[in-house]
């Protein structure tokens, strides 16, 4: 993979241009590198990567590619591009730092999803669930009685009857609810109420 690469005075550079030019430039560069082309795009080839390649005439107007008959040269810009000679270089460079375990390669760009498991784990018990086991239980001092679990958490007197509220009013009617320990907030500034000022 190659890059493009743009100083940061780019688009000040560019405030003249139209922005049909402005693309052109930019698709100009990026194919540039992508094949390797050294700056030189060739007028065939053109209409396979411009969306506007009518702006070519602005951008040689303007000095920033040059017509050399059968091709374009990107002037504006060129010196910051690396060459096709330094492009290739640096990859094989790269192959053979890792055919000897150099670096490591690093995740790729594009992340693929995470397989997950088809498996459910849940983390609380359902409350229709039904124990099926048997225990003793001692009553009173000798004697034992074994009952079997088979009644439903459900209808355990602590649980909420679905309707997200306490079976029980926890206050009377008319109160709020306050958090323990919690109490309303007093004013504590001059004046005996806080909207006095206003008044």
């Amino acid at each position: 993979m190659t890059w493009t690469k743009l100083s940061d005075d780019f688009s000040d550079d560019c405030w003249e241009l139209s922005d049909a030019a402005y693309r052109l430039h930019s698709e100009g560069l990026v194919w540039s590198n992508r094949k390797l082309l050294d700056c030189r795009l060739p007028k065939s080839d053109i209409r396979r990567w411009a969306k506007r390649p009518d702006a070519a005439d602005e951008l040689v107007a303007c000095g920033w590619w040059r017509d050399i008959g059968d091709a374009y040269v990107i002037v504006h810009h060129a010196v910051y591009q690396r060459t096709r000679d330094a492009v290739l270089a640096q990859q094989d460079a790269n192959q053979k730092n890792g055919q000897r375990g150099g670096r490591p390669k690093g995740p790729p760009r594009e992340r693929r999803p995470r397989k997950r498991s088809t498996k459910i784990h849940s983390l609380t018990e359902s409350l229709t669930e039904r124990r099926s086991e048997s225990v003793s239980v001692r009553i009173g001092s000798d004697v034992s009685e074994t009952r079997s679990l088979t009644e439903s958490k459900s209808e355990s007197p602590t649980e909420r009857d679905g309707t997200g509220l306490d079976k029980k009013p926890t206050t009377r009617v008319g109160e709020l609810p306050v958090a323990a320990g919690a109490e309303w907030p007093r004013w504590r500034g001059q004046g005996s109420s806080p909207f006095d000022e206003y008044n």
